[in-house]
């Protein structure tokens, strides 16, 4: 059977990182054990990016990017053989992982958008208004600025 126990997270920051056998070492939350296996969830993996500073030096500095690609999962389980080592956040760390969750739901929200104005805009069309109407110009210069939403997540910190 299992032979995870399960530890006090709340004495603890909630986030933890973990390094997989893989390589990948990733920040997230640690909700609970099950068996053999963490749940964990919103996981962003740590990567070091090479900059240029003001004066030209090169400088390292870490970038939270999604650990996942292609889905919309939040919670995912990790078998226990997989994981190499976990501990605590450093407050700093924690601080920033914060940030760039509020980034991403951010930029999620202002997608959600973008769609419900499509569907105005068709609803628009549909009612008979014409293309020189002032309110179709002004909800295409609104889709046309949430058409490209994008969240750099290489940004300096």
């Amino acid at each position: 059977m299992s032979n995870i126990v399960n530890i006090g997270l709340e004495k603890i920051s909630p986030y933890r990182v973990m390094k997989f056998t893989n390589g990948d070492e990733v920040i997230c939350e640690l909700k609970h054990t099950e068996g053999n296996r963490f749940k964990i969830s919103q996981p962003f993996k740590l990567v070091t990016v090479t900059v240029a500073d003001k004066n030209g030096t090169m400088e390292e500095n870490l970038a939270l990017r999604k650990w996942t690609s292609f889905t919309d999962d939040k919670i995912f389980m990790i078998d226990r053989q997989q994981v190499v080592v976990h501990y605590g956040a450093s407050v700093g760390l924690a601080k920033y992982y914060e940030y760039v969750l509020r980034k991403y739901k951010a930029a999620g929200d202002d997608i959600a958008r973008t769609v419900d104005l499509e569907k105005e805009v068709r609803e628009y069309k549909v009612e008979g208004k014409t293309e020189d109407s002032p309110q179709q110009e002004e909800d295409e210069e609104i889709l046309d600025e949430f058409a490209n939403v994008y969240y750099d997540s290489k940004t300096k910190h």
